[in-house]
């Protein structure tokens, strides 16, 4: 009987924290990037990613924001 509970508890607990992992398919992933260099450019040309290129002398505004 305590083997059936152990097993039914980690069952609860692994579909709880798979659910907690994953994300919508529709998710858009926002970054804010400094200097993005040329060769990761190509990471605009991803559907579900947001690139911002951001001023150097503005990082600290945007990490609040």
């Amino acid at each position: 009987m305590p083997g059936l509970l152990i097993y039914i508890l980690y069952s609860f607990m692994g579909s709880g924290f798979e659910k907690m992992q994953t994300t919508d398919d529709n998710y858009v992933y926002e970054m804010q990037v400094v200097n993005l260099p040329e060769c990761l450019n190509s990471l605009k040309e991803i559907e579900n990613i947001e690139i911002t290129e951001v001023d150097a002398n503005s990082v600290d505004f945007h990490k609040e924001s």
